[in-house]
């Protein structure tokens, strides 16, 4: 690992992150399927991990009850795009930023903001649906096809306007944000492809309460089904295609998170490209400012020609 990437790390200390799996398939190691997730843990990290686990989740909670109310009040504003760049200053690859399920482009506006560096490009962020709360009826596929598309399109047309090409865009997806971004790597990136695809707590293998409260024929939320083939087979071709050299693929994963578990978010690829945090649950991965700046410095700055 480079000193970057071990300075980040000891930074990062304090919110406990860590590489998050050991993928294990004794059968077939190059295989993707069949693989067991096993966590880094010794018996003493173990032991320390069941003593603090009730003050962690006190601790995740009081800070998740304590951020619904703002991002209530900023998604009044969801349909405004007024925290995208006005100008293009620089060449440098852009960002987007894909929301996750029964949410909106306003509940990333304190990530971004943690986000920024000068080493990063400009960053973009896209409304998935009509309404602030409520998924529009599309599947994953859609999604892509008629916001990603779209959104990437009028970035392109920004960076023309302004004397640049735009031939390439580092994606971060939270949750259902990293299935479709996926999905428009995989499917759609025609004219601008996906150097980067960074996914927060993105149900991959599946989630235990869609497998509860969702048909697979429901829209989007059939997608995050364990038994859904279309996901598996998106899982798995991004898996080639990262093996492959024609994209970077990255994971964050919480140990506090109820509806995604670590086991699910994760994808094997190399440890450098995953983080394991214990102190965050499904929706406080947008609102620590240590937490996105790791995520610049350890991935989006490596993927970003500087001028």
């Amino acid at each position: 690992m480079s000193s970057l990437a071990s300075q980040t790390t000891m930074d990062s200390s304090s919110i406990a992150l860590d590489r998050v799996a050991q993928y294990e398939s004794p059968k077939a190691p190059s295989s993707i399927n069949n693989l067991k997730i096993t966590l880094p843990r010794s018996g003493v990290q173990r032991f320390v991990d069941k003593l603090t686990f009730i003050p962690r989740v006190i601790m995740v909670a009081i800070r998740t009850l304590s951020i619904l109310p703002v991002f209530g009040f900023v998604s009044l504003f969801y349909r405004s795009d007024f925290s995208d760049p006005k100008k293009i200053t620089n060449k440098k690859i852009p960002i987007l930023l894909i929301h996750g399920s029964n949410a909106n482009q306003r509940q990333w506006d304190f990530f971004r903001y943690f986000l920024k560096g000068r080493e990063c490009g400009h960053i973009f962020a896209v409304n998935l649906n009509d309404k602030a709360f409520i998924n529009d009826k599309k599947d994953i596929s859609e999604y892509a096809e008629k916001r990603i598309v779209t959104k990437i399109k009028d970035i392109k047309q920004k960076y023309l306007k302004d004397g640049f090409d735009l031939n390439e865009v580092i994606i971060i997806g939270h949750s259902m944000g990293g299935l479709i971004g996926g999905e428009y790597a995989l499917n759609h990136a025609t004219d601008v492809k996906v150097k980067a695809l960074i996914t927060l707590n993105t149900p991959w293998h599946g989630s235990w309460a869609a497998d509860i409260m969702y048909d697979v024929s429901a829209k989007p939320e059939g997608a995050f089904l364990r038994t859904n083939p279309a996901t598996k087979a998106l899982r798995e071709k991004l898996i080639e295609k990262e093996r492959a050299g024609e994209i970077n693929l990255y994971t964050f994963s919480s140990s506090l998170d109820p509806l995604v578990r670590p086991s699910s978010s994760a994808l094997p690829i190399s440890n450098e490209n995953q983080i394991f945090s214990k102190v965050h649950d499904h929706y406080s991965v947008k609102v620590d400012p240590k937490l996105a700046r790791t995520i610049r410095d350890r991935w989006v700055i490596p993927n970003t020609p500087q001028d």
